[in-house]
């Protein structure tokens, strides 16, 4: 009888064990990491929703429409977004140097260059290099990873060209301090 409990017991600890354990991880491919950037494009802009919902139903829609997109997978939301945040930390910086390139490319510079340069600044500060192109090609026509113009440029066509900008003589310069000089 005490033989039988131990076996029930220990029957017991594996199935349980087979619950709680970690499910075999696979590696992600670049186009499931592709798929992953759609689905959070997609649900990120969804103007029904907007801002209106909670993390977890957030990410249970990703997963869904990252299932559609790849024909089903057996990902979880955890591993959806566990992929996502590291992966968005890299697409942030690499648009960085992509934008900044893109800013000071020369005359007759075409994209391509652009991209040489972005990706050879990447791999100088990480070895590894940058493993998420064809996300941040996804990603990067979004408006939060839109190159924003700086002071004195506009938006597209004519940005790199800097124009003068006609000052109002009579609006007070913010720079300047009102209070009274002394002698």
């Amino acid at each position: 009888m005490n033989i039988m409990w131990m076996k029930t017991r220990a029957t017991k600890k594996m199935t349980l064990g087979k619950k709680r354990g970690k499910t075999k991880s696979t590696n992600w491919t670049k186009v499931e990491e592709e798929a992953l950037a759609k689905a959070w494009v997609h649900c990120s802009t969804n103007k029904k929703k907007g801002n209106q919902q909670n993390r977890e139903s957030f990410w249970r829609k990703i997963l869904e429409h990252f299932n559609k997109t790849v024909g089903g997978s057996n990902r979880t939301v955890h591993q959806v977004r566990s992929k996502w945040n590291p992966m968005m930390t890299k697409i942030n910086f690499f648009d960085g140097l992509y934008q900044q390139a893109d800013r000071i490319r020369g005359s007759g510079c075409k994209d391509l260059d652009v991209m040489k340069v972005a990706l050879k600044e990447y791999k100088d500060k990480f070895p590894n290099g940058f493993q998420h192109v064809e996300a941040w090609e996804v990603v990067r026509r979004h408006e939060k990873w839109a190159q924003i113009p700086l002071l004195g440029e506009e938006g597209e066509g004519s940005a790199h060209k800097r124009k003068p900008i006609d000052v109002d003589p009579s609006i007070p310069d913010i720079n300047e301090d009102p209070s009274p000089q002394r002698p």
